[in-house]
This record gives C-alpha cells, sequence and structure tokens, in this order.
C-alpha cells in the first residue's frame, strides 16, 4: 500500500498542461487515496514531483529511504503540517519548505492552491543550493 505513490510518480499522468510547464510527474491517487495520517478536518493534497525527484527514485536502492519518503508523501498528502513535516526554509522570496528524513536527507517542496510540489529529496548539506535553484525557477517563471 505504501508503495501506490512511489508505483504512482514514475507513470504518466495525462496532466500535459502543467507536464509542459513543470516537468513533472503528478502522483494521480494521492486525493482520491485517503491518507493514513488524514482527520476529517483536513483537505488531501495532490503531489506533483519535478524531473529530478523522479530521476531520484530511480536512483535509489535503499528499501529503507524509500519506505521513509513514501510514508513522509503519503502524510503530508494526508494534510498533516507539524514542524518535522513543513519546516519553512529562510532566504527564499518564495515559501519552500523541508521535510526531515531520519538518515539527513531532506524533501523539499512548496505548496500553491493546496498542490504540493516536491522540488528534491537531496541531504541536508545541499538545502542552500536547492533552495537557490527553486528561488530562480520561480523568478523565470513568474518573474519575482
Amino acid at each position: 500500500e505504501d508503495n501506490v505513490i512511489l508505483t504512482a510518480a514514475l507513470e504518466s499522468s495525462g496532466n500535459e498542461e502543467l507536464k509542459d510547464d513543470w516537468d513533472v510527474n503528478v502522483v494521480p491517487d494521492a486525493v482520491s487515496r485517503p491518507s493514513r495520517y488524514s482527520t476529517s478536518d483536513q483537505q488531501s493534497s495532490t503531489i506533483f514531483f519535478t524531473a529530478s525527484v523522479t530521476q531520484w527514485y530511480q536512483k535509489v536502492r535503499d528499501k529503507h529511504i524509500l519506505n521513509q519518503v513514501t510514508k513522509r508523501l503519503d502524510q503530508l498528502s494526508g494534510g498533516n503540517r507539524s514542524y518535522c513535516l513543513s519546516k519553512r526554509l529562510k532566504g527564499s522570496s518564495v515559501e519552500v519548505f523541508e521535510t526531515i528524513l531520519l538518515n539527513g536527507c531532506r524533501i523539499i517542496w512548496t505548496q500553491s492552491s493546496g498542490n504540493i510540489l516536491v522540488w528534491y529529496i537531496c541531504h541536508h548539506k545541499h538545502i542552500d543550493r536547492c533552495v537557490r535553484l527553486v528561488n530562480d525557477a520561480f523568478r523565470r517563471s513568474y518573474e519575482i
């Protein structure tokens, strides 16, 4: 059941407009499948992945980290916004968040209209670079 997000992330979603703009893959069942971590007053979110995250999924071989990332994404899609799931990062002109993983890795993501866009999964020492890349992408797209 936890691998549904991972499997769906590697498949095409059919949402061509968004994929063309962001080069993302959609997790189509993040909304239709109730999260184990959501409550009735929380709204579910659709999770989108950039190409960088899809490549990371294809390269990583550690089942423990894959399960942990899947669990965290399931929690985020269920509306859970605890501190370790949604720490706001400083030094950015847009709201960029990190989700903390056990081995020093982080999930770097933004939220718009209730949807979550996962930009990077990186080690803690690369957070500054990832935030800078997210800012550059927004600057190119929206002229912030």
